[in-house]
């Protein structure tokens, strides 16, 4: 089962955009990705 979803690679995609979506990807910019959320949640609510 682990071969057959390695080679296929079904979900592959989907990772990768999950991993630039979340806040901590080893890439050194964890800190500015969750800066970047915190002040669009400020501006959203009108402040």
């Amino acid at each position: 089962m682990i071969s057959n979803a390695l080679a296929q690679q079904k979900y592959r995609q989907d990772y990768q955009e999950m991993l630039h979506r979340v806040f901590y990807f080893n890439d050194g910019k964890s800190t500015d990705r969750a800066l970047d959320f915190l002040q669009k949640l400020e501006h959203r609510d009108g402040k």
